[in-house]
């Protein structure tokens, strides 16, 4: 890559040269999203799919649901997996060395 002196130049031409910068940068994005967006059509094409399809098309997620572990012994409706962050009720088990009467 060609280095330019930037110190001899004067406000006015730095700022050109920003403004030439600036244009080649967009240009360069604009040319990288259509290739992309080329690539992804033509993987579209090749399992036969349009690109709209492809594009609206929504992530089929299946959800794992995790067995219980604790039931608060006071009120059966609080209930906790062990995963994540420990609900207010086990906490206060924990401290108080009873959490395995909770234990499902």
């Amino acid at each position: 890559m060609k280095q330019i002196d930037l110190s001899n130049m004067s406000l006015n031409e730095l700022k050109q040269l920003n403004t030439a910068v600036e244009k080649a940068i967009d240009a360069g994005a604009a040319q990288q999203l259509s290739d992309a967006r080329a690539q992804i059509a033509e993987i579209a094409k090749n399992v036969g799919m349009s690109l709209k399809d492809l594009i609206t098309m929504k992530a089929v997620l299946t959800k794992n649901s995790v067995a219980i572990k604790y039931r608060d012994p006071t009120n059966p409706k609080n209930e906790w997996t062990g995963r994540g962050r420990a609900p207010h009720w086990v906490a206060a088990m924990r401290e108080a060395g009873t959490l395995d009467k909770a234990l499902v």
